[in-house]
């Protein structure tokens, strides 16, 4: 059994090694820690390990069996890296930033890896989210009742809430009032407070310069995250496991102009019509097809 142990390492360490995913995102795709899954890879993992390499032997077989539709794992680009090391010193620190970045470059799902591996409170917001539904859904993640007025709740995060970090993703769909109660959690208590956005929060929040001072200058780290550069598409192009021509890839990249979302969207197309077709590689005329399907 040590043997088939061995073999399923190999498998996993070829597997990160060719396809660019991230030891984060992995995890979550097998339902284990981050720091059970490196235990295992090195040697180390104590539990039961035959239970854990049957999962990642069937993982590896899904991966392998999937047909028409492409996978493609998280690939650690320099926005996931951004938001990462923004994320970690916001906490560290203790500060409220602001991390602002287009759409379609990653954002999400690096703050999603970021807040399992370190058991942030994460909060994604909608559109015509009120001050008493946040505050629920905070009190709701920190084990409290939420019962009462809005003030009552919002007392009950304060005296309760630990020194973690709380990220707000899509922070441009709060209205004013509802930071406000976030900036008074994030005074009055121990959580450190990271607000990610995109475009549209740019302007929201150089309108606080002078209508909002006091939101304003709460903010101790104000982050503006890269577009998707070359390497970055060159990872994702090489973890999808599809063989693309030269000519192919540069035409994706200069499609995509620096959105990781449009670039995988037109990797899924392209390998649905080389499969459907029965060619070995995304050729040019591949892609333009992909593109006219897409309208991108």
């Amino acid at each position: 059994m040590k043997g088939n142990f061995e073999n399923i390492r190999k498998s996993l360490q070829d597997y990160i090694s060719n396809s660019n995913v991230s030891l984060s995102s992995l995890s979550r795709d097998l339902g284990y820690s981050k720091s059970t899954i490196s235990a295992f890879l090195s040697g180390t993992y104590r539990g039961d390990n035959g239970r854990l390499a049957t999962r990642i032997e069937q993982y590896l077989n899904k991966i392998q069996k999937r047909g028409r539709s492409l996978y493609i794992p998280v690939v650690e680009t320099e926005a996931y890296k951004y938001i990462q090391e923004a994320l970690s010193m916001t906490e560290v620190e203790g500060i409220m930033s602001l991390i602002v970045g287009d759409n379609g470059i990653g954002k999400t799902v690096a703050i999603k890896d970021y807040a399992e591996e370190h058991e942030s409170i994460l909060i994604e917001s909608d559109p015509g989210d009120t001050p008493i539904s946040i505050l629920k859904t905070i009190a709701a993640k920190l084990g409290l009742s939420a019962v009462g007025r809005l003030q009552a709740i919002r007392d009950q995060i304060i005296e309760s809430a630990p020194s973690r970090l709380l990220i707000v993703d899509e922070a441009e769909n709060l209205p004013i009032k509802s930071l406000n109660f976030l900036r008074r959690i994030f005074d009055k208590s121990r959580l450190a407070l990271a607000l990610v956005g995109g475009p549209d929060i740019r302007g929201m929040f150089r309108s606080m310069r002078s209508d909002h001072k006091y939101l304003w200058r709460r903010i101790e780290m104000h982050v503006e995250l890269p577009a998707m550069n070359e390497e970055d598409a060159d990872k994702i192009m090489k973890a999808c496991g599809i063989k693309i021509t030269d000519s192919a890839k540069e035409m994706l990249v200069s499609i995509s102009q620096g959105n990781t979302s449009i670039l995988v969207k037109l990797l899924k197309m392209c390998y649905k019509l080389i499969t459907r077709n029965g060619y070995n590689s995304v050729s040019e005329s591949v892609v333009k097809i992909a593109r006219k399907l897409l309208l991108v």
